[in-house]
């Protein structure tokens, strides 16, 4: 069996791989999108399903008013003794010379909850992790910010790592913090986690920026305090020396040791549209964002890693580990005796939302996805389906409703049925109170498509679909008011800050299925109107109409997050005076 990569497409970044004594678990960055922190879930290393998401109310993430590619960065996650461990940062501020970062940690004994109240521990850095030595100690380490060092475009004042010992039981830091790494000439070192091997200490960092010079530095100490030494043969993994690879940005590693004694490294990467030119040339958009793949690697005879496939470029397939009975004890202590389970454990809940697949079979590296993209979505459960959409920088609040029958009978023709109701916030602009949930894009080529009820009552309302990816990059197709009072529909754009409508308004009944079409850079925005008239009164058979065509949407790409397809409703005269109602909604890959 081969693990075929990515093993969480779209937006998935910053991947810490851990385990328990039955199955395998990733962590990944969520950034400003909430339930904060997602929580993947697999038994093998090749099926991937989400699991559970961990920063899920306002006492364990306050967001509101963070700024774009803020928030929740970089968690890492431990298991040890029967608790499960996060610490992570919530960044404040994230423009130069400061990043305003705030670290906590939180425990719980079960994986799904509860989980504890966060603990501040401090706001020296970011990228915070946690590690348990053999005699029990625990140490805290995180990247350094230093402001008081020049910057230039290969120094992003990185003061390095650093270390200090922690209380296991209040989480209080002791001692003061020493710089144990202050990286290699790849710069901006960042990332840290540490593991031990045969009396050796690794400290696995990333390096280069989480950009087309990302890498993988592994070093390694004798001592938990240092000094740490470069593998001679750095980077572990990286792309930067050949912009050609299907898999661009590759870094932030984390590691795991399978069940049946393989190694595995979990890292990020990006999946560039392709190149238009004969020859790849960097950067290319990458509207999907980063996401996360895994690399089998192996110890040599000197103790250092490398990867099982050779050099250090970012495989497409890898082998899966062999099965194997798993042991429930901790992933490096062993210090109980091992009860043996089955090899496939069942994850004991239902429906799991299956993420990734595997192929079968000895196969070359390829991008053809086997990966279950597709999405459906009627509204009917009572709640929003977290495992799919997100919200922004808060969690559903009495602004949205779903399920049962819901809507407004007149706009849906006397039809009530299950849907979501959003009431109108704040605009895509703001950073408090958007009432915007969306789903990862997950391919280069999709199309997604939505009905929706919902008459605007002035040009302060408005409610639609959005190709988003932040506050001032977005495509919004939308339903509002002209300067004549009349309901129209229209494409909004948001190009890096600068605000235009594309193309002309077009009238709008009210009701009707809004799609977007995307193959690579390029959307089609089209609307296919309930009950619009023709000249003489008579309502005819729905058509689909082109509000906007061909449109590029390549600057829909960078920065930390990735594409998200978007429903939302806004009202900046009154707020939740007005709704929208959606219906139906579908995401599909497009594959021909």
């Amino acid at each position: 069996m081969m693990i075929h990569n990515p093993v969480l497409p779209g937006f998935n970044p910053d991947p810490c791989i851990f385990r328990d004594a039955e199955r395998y678990y990733i962590a990944v960055s969520t950034f400003e999108w909430m339930p904060g922190v997602r929580v993947y879930a697999s038994d093998d290393l090749a099926h991937w399903r989400y699991e559970t998401s961990i920063l899920d109310s306002p006492r364990m993430a306050a967001l509101a008013g963070n700024p774009a590619g803020g928030s929740i960065w970089a968690p890492s996650m431990r298991w040890h003794n029967g608790r499960y461990y996060l610490v992570y940062t919530d960044a404040k501020n994230v423009s130069r010379p400061y990043k305003d970062s705030y670290n906590y940690i939180t425990w719980a004994e079960d994986i799904h909850g509860p989980w504890s109240d966060p603990v501040y521990l401090n706001g020296a850095g970011f990228d915070p992790t946690i590690f348990f030595d053999d005699d029990g100690s625990m140490y805290y380490a995180h990247k350094i910010l230093d402001y008081r060092l020049p910057l230039g475009p290969e120094v992003e004042h990185a003061g390095g790592i650093v270390i200090q010992r922690m209380d296991p039981e209040t989480f209080a830091l002791m001692g003061e913090p020493r710089k144990v790494f202050t990286g290699t000439k790849a710069d901006k070192t960042e990332g840290p986690q540490i593991y031990k091997r045969d009396g050796w200490y690794y400290l696995i960092v990333a390096e280069g920026g989480t950009g087309w010079n990302h890498q993988i530095t592994v070093t390694r100490s004798r001592s938990i305090w240092g000094p740490y030494e470069a593998d001679p043969n750095t980077p572990l993994l990286t792309s930067k020396d050949d912009p050609a690879l299907p898999f661009q940005c590759a870094g932030h590693g984390s590691l795991v040791e399978s069940f049946s004694g393989d190694w595995y490294m979990a890292h990020l990467m990006t999946r560039p549209l392709p190149d238009k030119g004969s020859v790849a040339v960097a950067p290319r958009p990458a509207p999907l964002g980063r996401e996360t793949s895994l690399q089998r690697v192996e110890w040599t005879d000197d103790g250092w890693l490398r990867l099982a496939h050779g050099g250090h470029h970012p495989a497409v397939d890898v082998p899966a580990p062999q099965s194997a009975p798993i042991l429930r004890t901790e992933p490096s202590s062993g210090q109980s005796a091992p009860v043996i389970l089955s090899a496939e454990p069942s994850i004991g809940r239902p429906a799991p939302v299956i993420l990734s697949g595997a192929r079968t079979g000895e196969v070359e590296g390829s991008l053809t996805s086997p990966h279950q993209s597709a999405f459906h979505d009627d509204f009917t459960a009572p709640c929003l389906d977290l495992a799919h959409w997100n919200t922004l920088r808060e969690m559903p609040g009495d602004w949205l409703t779903c399920g049962g029958a819901q809507g407004n009978a007149a706009q849906s023709g006397g039809a009530q049925e299950s849907a979501l109701v959003i009431r109108g916030g704040a605009s895509p602009r703001s950073g408090f109170d958007q009432h915007l949930v969306g789903i990862r894009r997950t391919d280069h080529d999709f199309e997604a498509c939505v009905d929706m009820a919902y008459m605007p009552g002035m040009f302060l309302n408005a409610a639609g679909m959005l190709l988003y990816l932040d506050v001032t990059r977005y495509l919004f197709l939308a339903a509002t008011c002209d300067f004549d009072g009349n309901p129209v529909i229209g494409l909004l754009e948001d190009r890096n800050g600068e605000f235009s409508l594309v193309g002309d308004f077009q009238p709008w009944s009210g009701s009707g299925r809004l799609t977007m079409r995307v193959r690579g850079a390029l959307a089609d925005f089209l609307v296919t109107d309930d009950g619009l008239v023709d000249s003489a009164g008579s309502a005819g058979p729905a058509e689909s109409r082109v509000v906007a065509k061909d449109v590029d949407a390549g600057f829909l790409a960078g920065g930390f997050t990735g594409d998200f397809i978007a429903l939302d409703c806004v009202d900046q005269n009154v707020r939740n005076a007005t709704a929208a109602t959606f219906r139906h909604f579908t995401y599909r890959p497009i594959t021909a």
